[in-house]
């Protein structure tokens, strides 16, 4: 058997999905993590902060259940927003204490929750304060890069720039919307998606919609091609 056989395999659950709400505000499904193929994974060095991760993932997950019950309505937007706010100022502490907080320090459960929360925090600042430290983090293997693809679009997204990765759809008229034409060179996006390990546009969108119960578009789609 191959050396490359006996790596862990990432495989993708759910990857990032952008929206927009009422407030103009950008929100994210979280991405979730299984690693398979390690035999003996190390125990996280900081348990206690792991423990604190998932404690603030449960509450953001619980906040946008409710949103989606409410069919994205304006108190439960709020709420939300809330929410990621205070999260944020703690973001701000851990990041300064340790850069992100990676499968070693709080285990993938904990590292998987960090990126959650970064995700979904209202401050474009943080948000790139925090793709610096996961970029690190990706170099030494602590995260995936479609970890890194999905807050790169966010950030990209939110200085008005366009998408590298086509995670971020925008949420009009009750429908999931990417416009490829708001897509740094399309016709080589699926390369792009594939290299960082996100599945192809179509199985993404559908995901979206799926999980949202709304269509989600993608617009111009010819510039896919070469």
């Amino acid at each position: 058997m191959h050396a490359k056989q006996n790596r862990p395999r990432l495989i993708l659950l759910w990857v990032a999905l952008a929206c927009v709400t009422p407030f103009n505000y950008s929100s994210a499904l979280p991405i979730a993590l299984l690693f398979q193929g390690q035999e003996k994974p190390q125990a996280p060095r900081n348990e206690r902060l792991r423990a604190e991760l998932l404690r603030m993932r449960d509450d953001d997950q619980a906040a946008r259940q409710r949103w989606t019950d409410a069919k994205f309505g304006e108190q439960a937007s709020r709420e939300m927003i809330a929410l990621d706010e205070k999260h944020t100022v703690r973001l701000r502490t851990i990041f300064k204490e340790h850069g992100f907080p990676g499968v070693s320090l709080v285990g993938k459960d904990g590292a998987n929750a960090a990126h959650t929360l970064l995700m979904h925090t209202p401050s474009l600042d943080l948000k790139k304060e925090g793709l610096v430290h996961l970029e690190e983090a990706a170099k030494k293997g602590e995260v995936p890069m479609h970890a890194v693809a999905g807050l790169k679009d966010k950030v990209l997204v939110a200085e008005g720039k366009p998408q590298f990765y086509g995670m971020h759809f925008d949420l009009i008229d009750g429908k999931f919307v990417l416009d490829l034409k708001n897509v740094v060179d399309p016709t080589r996006l699926e390369k792009r998606r594939a290299e960082a390990g996100l599945p192809p546009l179509a199985e993404y969108a559908k995901g979206l919609a799926e999980l949202y119960k709304v269509p989600a578009v993608v617009l111009n789609k010819q510039l896919l091609k070469p």
